[in-house]
């Protein structure tokens, strides 16, 4: 969905039947944080220089918490996540360059190198997700009917692009390749390049 195509409130008039709790919210940006952090022993310096030069840990920390008040189960929650989302998009996408809505659900260990991500609605990715720089995983123009499931372990490439039209799977323990273009389910761990994406090596 491109930026701007229907107003925030209507976009969310239709909440999740089970909310996110605030203990897996915490857990997952933990776990996204962590990402971040090769040695954890490292001295403060180290530490508040990775927090400076990591977009996507900026990027976690709104998206965590706007999709705990928009998907909560307290319509008074529920509220906040409308009134703060104006907030959200401002920040995430304008100045931090991550076109990424809070419908996306994005599991815990999320490690966003680079800017320039469009993730689409009805998208739905596992644990330990790394992606690079320039990846857009969304679908053409004229798709209305349309779902992402992405498994875990999944890493993809600087510049590659998953485009859905309609249901599309992607396994765990899959490598997209950059500048790769998948268009296709797949269904067998292992390694994807080339246009369209092909299995290289096995996972």
């Amino acid at each position: 969905m491109l930026p701007g195509s229907m107003p925030y409130l209507r976009k969310y008039k239709t909440v999740m039947t089970s909310s996110v709790s605030l203990k897996d919210s915490l857990d997952q940006l933990r776990d996204d944080i962590s990402r971040y952090f090769i040695d954890t022993r490292a001295p403060l310096w180290y530490k508040l220089a990775v927090i400076f030069h990591s977009p996507g840990m900026h990027f976690s920390l709104w998206y965590r918490a706007e999709r705990y008040l928009l998907f909560n189960s307290f319509i008074i929650f529920r509220l906040m996540g409308y009134l703060l989302y104006p907030a959200y998009f401002c920040f995430t996408y304008y100045i931090l360059d991550y076109h990424i809505e809070p419908q996306v659900t994005i599991n815990g260990g999320l490690f966003l190198h680079n800017r320039s991500i469009v993730i689409t609605d009805n998208t739905v990715i596992g644990k330990n997700s790394s992606i690079m720089g320039q990846v857009t995983i969304g679908t053409g123009f004229k798709t209305n009917n349309f779902n992402i499931v992405i498994g875990d372990n999944f890493q993809i490439g600087a510049g590659a692009k998953i485009i859905a039209k309609g249901k599309l799977t992607i396994t765990n323990n899959v490598t997209i390749g950059a500048n790769a273009v998948v268009t296709k389910d797949i269904l067998r761990p292992g390694v994807y390049v080339g246009i369209p994406a092909q299995r290289v090596k096995s996972g």
